[in-house]
């Protein structure tokens, strides 16, 4: 049995999926393991839920493939493509051009999904088709973000019913305020939502396993009966600090709801401890064959109640400036910043200024094709690049406001979403640069960036050299005073 299966997941999905596609033609064989088994019969989520990065377009079936931003297979003209020849989505595409034919798109596909086709980013040189995993930001799958799109399409609701019917989002912040450790508060959870491994769970997910109770053996080992109801169990808790007389049985979390909804919280972080150390009691029943006391399970429950929980590491002041400071003085520091708007899409800004602070250049950019904010980010990042070899710019530190943006900037591997594509034209682009550098700022120093994006649309797509539009100017003189002392 594997010690971090959600790293195994993680691990075996990123090595044989999405390099090589393997998993699509998998076969379940002949007495497979219980992992392999238990991947295999996930496959279904990567074929409903993985999509494509189109690069040039040339691998991607405009009918049979899943690369449209609302990911479905939106109804087109398929008569009138034939006719046009347009088969793959690289016939989308300008000849000879990384553009997409706007007025193709518009006349195959209905205004709404032709206009989300148009947002799609392109990469400036072209490249390779890349299926990634949508629900990331770096477009690689992940264990928590498989989790989550399958519970939102309901298929894990039997494992989950306790959420909409007994566990309130009332009892859900009494657990998660307990104060005991982390580790105690989630088993809590676990045993909720019906996802601790019990050996009547394992039985039903196919491992052949004795479903009876290790410690009494007359019952089946469900999540209730482990935790409280054994008559085993039900001795530790009559005499334990609660003193509970656990008569009739109930499911977990239905026990759960009902204590958490009237106690309070020093009995609540009671009840978790204890739980924790009834569960780490059995594991060692199973795996040890040790079968400790009523005095020392109490024992151990009482010494974990004086643990502290994990300690708070607090940031570092100053890590992260609060206003515009000036570049080194031979660099030129270039701010940008996108405003997007789901109906018009999205617009840049920048201004660039030297070691003085004096305005190098300035410009706005409205309409920029954008399937999100953050997209939007990185597409102002890649404008303000080439801009900046146009204006004749060599030693550049170019500034955000944007922390996933420069988040993503800093990772060492790229990924394979729309997002990672435009970041790696931004690192072909850095070569063209004497030295060029990313970093951070908050929005209360990117405020003539942010202005110039926003009023975009009335400056239109405009270069202003050694100035800014006027009404632009009083922030400029605002960031240059808040960096003269009082």
């Amino acid at each position: 049995m594997y010690r971090n299966p959600e790293l195994l997941l993680t691990k075996v999905y990123k090595a044989v999926y999405f390099p090589k596609g393997l998993l699509w033609v998998a076969k379940k064989s002949w007495r497979p393991s219980y992992a392999w088994s238990s991947l295999w019969r996930s496959k279904w989520l990567f074929e409903e839920e993985t999509m494509w990065r189109v690069g040039n377009g040339q691998s991607i079936m405009i009918a049979d493939e899943r690369w449209l931003p609302s990911g479905c297979l939106s109804i087109y003209r398929e008569d009138v493509a034939a006719e046009c020849g347009v088969v793959r989505v690289s016939d989308l595409l300008l000849p000879g051009s990384q553009q997409w034919n706007n007025e193709l798109v518009n006349f195959l596909y209905w205004p709404p999904t032709a206009a989300s086709i148009v947002k799609i980013p392109l990469p400036l040189v072209g490249g390779c088709d890349v299926r990634f995993w949508p629900h990331t930001v770096n477009g690689e799958y992940t264990t928590k973000s498989g989790y989550a799109v399958a519970r939102s399409k309901a298929i894990l609701a039997a494992a989950s019913s306790s959420f909409s019917h007994n566990v309130t989002p009332k009892v859900w912040k009494v657990l998660w305020k307990a104060p005991t450790i982390p580790r105690c508060r989630e088993l809590i959870w676990r045993g909720c939502v019906k996802i601790l491994p019990v050996r009547s769970a394992l039985r039903r997910r196919g491992m052949d396993v004795d479903d009876m109770c290790q410690w009494c053996d007359s019952a089946q080992e469900t999540i209730g009966h482990a935790l409280l109801f054994c008559p085993v169990v039900r001795r530790w808790w009559f005499a334990s600090s609660l003193g509970l007389r656990l008569d009739s049985e109930v499911e977990f979390h239905e026990f759960v709801a009902a204590l958490f909804s009237q106690a309070e919280m020093s009995v609540v972080a009671v009840f978790c401890q204890l739980c924790y150390i009834i569960w780490e009691a059995r594991n060692k029943l199973i795996y040890d064959g040790v079968q400790p006391s009523t005095e020392v399970v109490l024992s151990r429950a009482a010494g974990l109640a004086s643990t502290t929980g994990v300690a708070h590491v607090p940031l570092r002041n100053g890590a992260v400036s609060d206003v515009w400071t000036r570049p080194n003085e031979d660099t030129i520091k270039v701010n940008f910043d996108a405003a997007w708007a789901d109906t018009r899409g999205a617009s840049c800004g920048m201004v660039a200024r030297n070691g003085a602070g004096e305005v190098m250049a300035a410009a706005t950019r409205p309409g920029v094709d954008a399937l999100s904010p953050l997209l939007a980010e990185a597409a102002a990042f890649r404008w303000a690049m080439v801009l900046s070899m146009e204006l004749g710019f060599r030693t550049v530190n170019f500034e955000t406001d944007c922390k996933l943006l420069y988040d993503a900037w800093r990772m060492k591997d790229l990924g394979s979403s729309y997002l990672f594509a435009i970041l790696s034209d931004c690192k072909d682009l850095v070569q063209f640069f004497d030295f060029c550098s990313l970093s951070f700022v908050r929005r209360t120093g990117n405020k003539v960036a942010d202005f110039m994006a926003k009023r975009a649309g009335d400056f239109g797509d405009s270069v202003w050299i050694d100035e800014v539009p006027q009404a632009a100017m009083q922030l400029i003189l605002d960031d240059v005073r808040a960096l003269v002392p009082s």
